[in-house]
């Protein structure tokens, strides 16, 4: 048997591969441009803020109650700086975590009526804070001040 000198069969395979060599690169290049380079994708701490302070948390998912009425965030931390609830303590520590990103990179300071608690332990110079002051169903306002490391 004899082999074929034909060769245009060869040029139409290296063709094709060219080809498709070249649509790739175009189709890479256009998808590059078409994507959002969104550097800020985190949160800033008014986000947080204002996230968690819109809440409503049930209380059998943080207190030892069985009761499953819901209660506003700020309600629940006014009475947790009141009375030094750990439970509440430890699930916006949870919450906060999560939504920063880096845990113990916060500090949140809850003030209401002349008491005070602090959840975490960030320090340094905040990347981004956020004071905001709400009304409590039960009377006054429950400041809280959040700094992100």
């Amino acid at each position: 048997m004899r082999l074929r000198k034909d060769r245009k069969g060869i040029t139409g395979v290296m063709d094709a591969m060219i080809f498709i060599t070249i649509m790739m690169i175009v189709f890479a290049g256009m998808y590059a441009i078409n994507t959002d380079h969104d550097d800020d994708i985190g949160l800033d701490a008014s986000d947080i803020s204002e996230q968690i302070l819109s809440s409503k948390f049930s209380l059998c998912d943080i207190t030892d109650s069985e009761d499953t009425v819901l209660v506003s965030a700020p309600d629940l931390f006014a009475a947790s700086v009141i009375s030094g609830d750990q439970l509440t303590i430890e699930y916006l520590t949870d919450l906060l975590d999560a939504a920063s990103g880096l845990p113990g990179s916060y500090k949140m300071t809850l003030t209401y009526k002349d008491h005070t608690m602090t959840v975490g332990n960030g320090d340094g110079t905040p990347v981004s804070k956020c004071t905001k002051s709400t009304t409590v169903t039960y009377g006054d306002q429950l400041i809280t001040v959040l700094e992100l490391f």
